[in-house]
């Protein structure tokens, strides 16, 4: 249903030094933003192309004057897949390639990772009586199957308990202006949806225990 969210950290540290003896000095900030475009082979050559993985370096950050080297940088990121076991393939690759272009700029790496989220497995049963209590709410055919998605969701915690399945239920209103996706600036949804989704759960909790009888 949703993806594996690693957030990553990388902290580089250099020599700081006047821009006009460049030799004397090594510059975290260009260690960082080469780091930043060989990062993107842990997907196009790290990678089984056949399992999507999906990279984002949301936050680099360096410098304190314009003719000054930095000595610090620090990066920040994330890396999502669709399969547990590709997680740690990852985490080894970002290590590597973060350690050994920073010593390519005579600079040091430290690398830290995060988990923000599991996959979200949907078991078929759970599912199949989630899509017809939806249905009989809101009528045949009105329930779709979405592509998959690298968007990550920490309900994926609910499965080291048990079996779970996860829906999404439409909020958008074209009439009511509410169209930006989630995010976004202008982002709301049309509370409409939040009484069907009520009589969803109620109608899949009387489907449930009706069928394990």
């Amino acid at each position: 249903m949703s993806s594996a969210n690693d957030k990553f950290k990388i902290r580089i540290k250099g020599k700081g030094c006047h821009g006009s003896a460049p030799q004397n000095g090594a510059d975290a900030l260009l260690t960082a933003s080469a780091l930043a475009q060989t990062l993107q082979t842990v997907i196009s050559r790290e990678s089984d192309p056949l399992k999507p993985t999906v990279m984002t370096i949301g936050i680099l950050q360096s410098g304190t004057a314009f003719n000054i080297l930095p000595e610090n940088a620090y990066m920040e990121g994330s890396i999502r897949v669709l399969e547990e076991a590709q997680r740690e393939i990852n985490r080894r690759a970002i290590r590597r390639m973060a350690e050994s272009t920073a010593e390519a700029y005579r600079c040091k790496a430290d690398v830290e990772f995060e988990i923000t989220a599991k996959v979200v497995y949907n078991d078929s049963f759970l599912t199949d009586v989630a899509v017809s209590a939806s249905e009989k709410v809101l009528g045949d055919g009105m329930v779709t199957e979405q592509p998959l998605s690298l968007g990550a969701e920490d309900f994926a915690e609910y499965l080291d308990v048990c079996p779970v399945t996860y829906l999404n239920v439409g909020s958008r209103n074209e009439e009511l202006g509410i169209t930006a996706p989630h995010h976004h600036g202008n982002f709301d949804i049309d509370e409409d949806c939040l009484p069907i989704s009520m009589a969803i759960y109620v109608q899949f909790v009387y489907d449930y225990f009706s069928k394990i009888k």
